[in-house]
């Protein structure tokens, strides 16, 4: 939980939350080195605003953390399934309109992916939620609409979205995602929906019979893309985070091994080639080489936190610290 909300903090709940960095309210960091001490952010802003984003580890060890918490909303969750073949209508056509149209609330989660569904083949898969709080006048009724547009815009192949709760959405993504893995994984975030992009997709299916690659997509908007000056994280606009992963069990041979690599390789490659990443990314997903501070952040805060660790950590006890600074 740390990890996730200090590196960003994406999830189903982002646009009626904010991001993980929205919702840290204080934390205590032990220092590094001979005069190790234990600092509470209440006593440091710039500490908070540090950790609010770059907390993993350049500043000491986050021992505690502070988290604001909030009543269980009404929710209808489920997986929404297309063939990738249909991507364009749905995305497109269908999700990418209403969210110029001002139709997707922040109460609505469009979190996709694109993986081989067994018996399904290649699928554009949504982890579908609506999550809202009858007692303040929102209603389940706008997300049973939203849903049935949504069944409108290709052929539904999978529809499990029901009332349920927010627990079981976070299981469901569990129980998608199988443990064992050799990952090679990319990162990276995308401005919006464009044609380019989905011929990326479509372009470069899963390999055939692999059924753990995949691509997945976070949609922040809404409370998510309002600005923090209390956080250092600075991807404050309408975004898609995309986590990219060749994946195959651990026992796999290195043949299966290298084209799981090779397919997140193309994917990862055509996206840069065709200049659809945004130059901020997503430090917690990506690999060393591919992060940039000051593309990330910005110069000036850059500054701000090199200063900053120079107090807490000036001999750089943990050298693979996100991001390194």
């Amino acid at each position: 939980m740390t990890g996730w909300a200090a590196g960003g903090g994406y999830g189903v709940a982002n646009g009626l939350w904010g991001l993980g960095v929205d919702n840290i309210l204080g934390a205590k960091v032990v220092t590094p080195g001979p005069n190790s001490k234990l600092v509470d952010t209440d006593e440091d802003a710039e500490l908070l605003w540090a950790i609010r984003g770059a907390g993993l580890g350049n500043f000491g060890v986050i021992s505690e953390v502070r988290l604001k918490l909030y009543p269980s909303p009404g929710h209808l969750v489920g997986a929404l399934i297309f063939p990738l073949a249909e991507a364009k209508s749905v995305l497109l056509d269908g999700m990418q309109r209403l969210e110029e149209e001002g139709q997707l609330p922040g109460n609505f989660n469009g979190e996709f992916f694109v993986n081989n569904t067994p018996g399904l083949g290649a699928t554009l898969t949504f982890l579908w939620s609506w999550m809202c709080y009858p007692d303040d006048g929102e209603s389940l009724k706008s997300g049973w609409d939203l849903l049935r547009q949504f069944k409108g815009f290709g052929t539904v192949l999978l529809n499990t979205v029901t009332e349920s709760s927010l627990l079981s959405m976070l299981e469901l993504n569990e129980r998608m995602q199988p443990e064992g893995n050799f990952m090679h994984m990319y990162a990276g975030a995308v401005s919006s929906l464009t044609p380019e992009l989905i011929d990326v997709l479509v372009g470069n299916p899963p390999p055939e019979n692999d059924f753990r690659s995949i691509v997945l997509f976070h949609h922040a908007h809404h409370r998510a893309a309002k600005p923090d000056p209390g956080a250092v994280y600075n991807i404050r606009q309408d975004h898609y985070l995309y986590g990219l992963t060749g994946s195959c069990p651990q026992d796999s041979t290195s043949e299966e091994r290298e084209k799981a690599a090779m397919w997140a390789d193309n994917i990862f490659r055509s996206l840069q080639a065709a200049g659809l990443s945004m130059k901020e990314g997503y430090c917690s997903f990506s690999r060393p080489e591919h992060i940039d501070a000051v593309a990330f952040f910005g110069a000036e805060n850059v500054e701000r936190l090199r200063a900053l660790k120079n107090r807490y950590n000036p001999d750089t006890a943990f050298p693979k610290a996100y991001p390194v600074l």
